[in-house]
């Protein structure tokens, strides 16, 4: 080494102790930063960078025919229906983590087109329904029930209490809309003359108090219309005629926790849940309410979630828990199919019946699993 590169040497590395002496002092002279306030509902990193999913399930074959990834990530589908426009299929949407309907004009597997139409900051839609050709939902973090025009791309918005969180809603015969308000333990009916104009009758649940209603379904019997939903927190499921006031419920709530959830109604009149803690599939008689039969499905605690029938009166359903569809016939015995999604590690939230066609929306696994946590500082 010649000296002047030993000369160079010697300045970079006095150089370096000056400057890290100047870091030191300054470090010891800064003031103390106090700890950040305690977080609450903080989101695992990288949650909101998740995509999501559309499927399509021939159940003539038992075959998954079409997947559609979501552009961008962070949708967080919950909720879906369909309509049939000829021979193109509109399948509609709930992006809960994005604030928008979703819809997927479907003609063939190399025939479709993906749009949304954006709500408000924070609306978080959760449950849809297509009916009277507007698309009806639920936006619990903007306390209303929305209305969609399929047309224009126009929203209606009808408020409801904050904090009562609209959670599921069904339509009946006569045009109204029934949805149930989850933390406010009520049952609603919204009728709609126009945007400005509408009506919402709430009736109390007595004896309900803490039974956090969710999923409803509206049926029209020799009574008149007959509005069924499921109250969670007290494993019963609830019968309301609005004509006759009158209120039934299943005969006894099992002993274990079984939090029935989404329900539907088979084209013979018979009521069926899904039991989300129970890992269960119910079947009841419609209008006089008594318990039939309770359906366990494998694996457990896959978190049965959403269920609708289809044309053959088998009922399907959403396990997210186990990454998988099921189908359940009640024939002697019954009969338990099921089809692990086409994608691995992801949770099937809500799914459709359109004859042959069973559409399913999913997102990746973690938001199923997901508990709110809350992150503590650290004292200094």
């Amino acid at each position: 080494m010649t000296q002047r590169m030993r000369w160079c040497l010697f300045t970079f590395v006095a150089a370096f102790v000056v400057v890290l002496g100047m870091l030191v002092m300054l470090a010891g002279a800064a003031p103390r930063v106090a700890a950040a306030a305690p977080q609450a509902t903080v989101l695992p990193p990288g949650l909101s960078d998740l995509p999501a999913w559309v499927h399509l399930l021939d159940r003539s074959t038992g075959d998954w025919v079409f997947s559609f990834t979501l552009p961008g990530t962070g949708a967080n589908l919950q909720s879906v229906d369909v309509v049939s426009q000829g021979a193109r299929r509109d399948v509609w949407f709930t992006e809960s983590g994005r604030d928008r309907i979703g819809r997927l004009a479907y003609t063939s597997t190399v025939d479709y087109d993906y749009s949304f139409y954006t709500l408000l900051p924070g609306d978080e839609p959760l449950n849809l329904i297509v009916s009277g050709g507007w698309v009806w939902f639920t936006a619990p973090g903007g306390d209303y029930v929305g209305r969609l025009n399929p047309a224009t791309g126009a929203v209606d918005r009808f408020a409801v209490p904050a904090g009562s969180y609209p959670a599921d809603l069904t339509a009946d015969s006569n045009g109204g809309i029934w949805f149930t308000q989850m933390l406010a333990d009520k049952l609603a009916r919204l009728e709609v003359a126009s945007a400005a104009v509408y009506t919402i009758t709430e009736h109390n649940i007595a004896a309900m108090n803490g039974g956090r209603p969710y999923g409803v379904v509206a049926r029209t019997d020799t009574y008149g219309v007959g509005v069924y939903f499921a109250e969670t927190a007290h494993n019963l499921v609830r019968y309301f005629n609005p004509g006759m006031n009158e209120w039934k419920s299943t005969a006894a709530a099992p002993t274990q926790p079984v939090e029935p959830y989404a329900l539907t109604v088979d084209g013979t009149g018979k009521l069926w849940g899904a039991e989300r803690a129970g890992n269960m599939v119910s079947q009841f008689y419609a209008g006089t309410m008594p318990l039939i039969n309770r359906y366990s499905v494998t694996p457990v605690a896959s978190l049965p979630n959403d269920i609708a029938a289809d044309a053959d009166n088998a009922v399907w359903f959403t396990q997210p828990h186990a990454g998988q569809v099921g189908s359940l016939s009640p024939a002697v015995p019954p009969q338990r199919t099921y089809y692990p999604l086409p994608l691995p590690d992801l949770a099937p939230m809500g799914l459709a019946v359109d004859g042959d066609d069973v559409w399913v929306v999913s997102t990746a696994r973690i938001y199923a699993n997901f508990v709110p946590v809350v992150l503590k500082s650290v004292a200094n």
